[in-house]
C-alpha cells in the first residue's frame, strides 16, 4: 500500500486532500521523467497517479463545489494525453494471454508508437508544464463541509457503480476503480476490514479492466476469441458484485466515516 495515498491519523480530511493531491503530482512527474524506466512503464505509472487523483477529486466533489469541474478536467485531460500509449500496450497484453500470434500486429503498432521519441517527449513536456499551476490550485481551492462531502463522495461512487453494472460495463469499470482507490485511502482506519474490501474491489477492477482492454483490441482489428473471453469475464464479476454491493451505498459510506472518526480518537 503506497504510504502517500492513504489518510494519516494526525490530519483532517481537508489537510489530507491537499497533501495527497500535491504528492500525486510529484509522483506523476517522477514517473514521467524516470530515465531508468522504459517509456511504457513511465506511461503506466503516471496514468495510475492521474486515475488516483481523479478518484480523490470525485471523493471531495461536494467540498470542491464549482471548482470540481476544473480540477477533474485537469486529471482527465492528463490521462487522455497518454491514452494512445496505454491503450495499445494494454491491448497487446490482453491479446497475448489469449493468442500470442494474434498480437503480432498490435506489438508492431505499439513499438512504432513508442519509437517516436520526439512525439513522446513533447507529450510529456506539455504535461509537466501544467503541473505547477495545478499544484497552486489544489492548495488554494476552498473546501466546504469536508466530512459530509467525503461521506457523500463515497456513497455517490458506490451508487453510480451499482447503477452502471446493470449494463454499462465501461462506466462500471471506472466507478469500481474509484471505489478501489477510496478504500485504499481509508485502509489504515481498520486494516483487516479494509483489506477484505480492497482485495474484492481489486479483483473486480482487474476483471473489468481486462474486459475493456479486449474491447480496445477489437477496435484495433483483433478478433481472436475475444467475445468468448469477455463473456466468461462478465460471469466472474457477478458473484463478486453481489458481495461488494450487499450494503446500501449510504450505509457503507457512513460506516467508513465512523471508522475514520474512531481511528482518530487518541487512546
Amino acid at each position: 500500500m503506497a504510504a502517500d495515498f492513504v489518510l494519516h491519523r494526525s490530519e483532517s480530511l481537508e489537510a489530507a486532500f491537499r497533501r495527497i493531491a500535491d504528492e500525486q503530482l510529484t509522483r506523476a512527474a517522477t514517473a514521467l521523467t524516470d530515465e531508468s524506466s522504459s517509456r511504457e512503464v513511465r506511461v503506466h505509472e503516471a496514468r495510475k497517479r492521474f486515475k488516483e487523483s481523479r478518484a480523490l477529486m470525485r471523493l471531495y466533489r461536494a467540498a470542491l463545489g464549482d471548482a470540481f469541474d476544473e480540477r477533474n478536467a485537469f486529471y482527465r485531460d492528463a490521462g487522455r494525453a497518454l491514452a494512445a500509449y496505454r491503450d495499445v500496450s494494454a491491448a497487446v497484453a490482453a491479446v497475448e494471454a489469449i493468442d500470442d500470434a494474434a498480437a503480432v500486429g498490435l506489438r508492431e503498432r505499439r513499438d512504432a508508437l513508442y519509437a517516436d521519441v520526439e512525439a513522446f517527449d513533447k507529450t510529456v513536456g506539455d504535461l509537466l508544464a501544467r503541473f505547477a499551476a495545478e499544484r497552486l490550485a489544489i492548495h488554494s481551492v476552498a473546501l466546504n463541509d469536508v466530512e459530509d462531502a467525503v461521506e457523500d463522495g463515497l456513497a455517490r461512487t458506490i451508487r453510480a457503480a451499482r447503477k452502471a453494472m446493470r449494463g454499462d460495463l465501461h462506466q462500471w469499470r471506472m466507478r469500481v476503480k474509484d471505489q478501489w482507490y477510496h478504500v485504499r485511502l481509508f485502509q489504515r482506519v481498520w486494516p483487516r476490514l479494509m483489506n477484505v474490501h480492497e482485495s474484492a474491489l481489486h479483483e473486480l477492477s482487474s476483471l473489468l479492466g481486462l474486459h475493456h482492454d479486449l474491447s480496445v483490441a477489437k477496435e484495433m482489428g483483433v478478433s481472436a476469441s475475444i467475445d468468448e473471453r469477455q463473456n466468461a469475464i462478465v460471469e466472474k464479476t457477478r458473484p463478486l458484485a453481489a458481495k461488494i454491493y450487499a450494503a446500501s451505498p449510504r450505509a457503507r459510506a457512513k460506516e467508513m466515516l465512523a471508522l475514520w472518526r474512531a481511528w482518530r480518537v487518541v487512546v
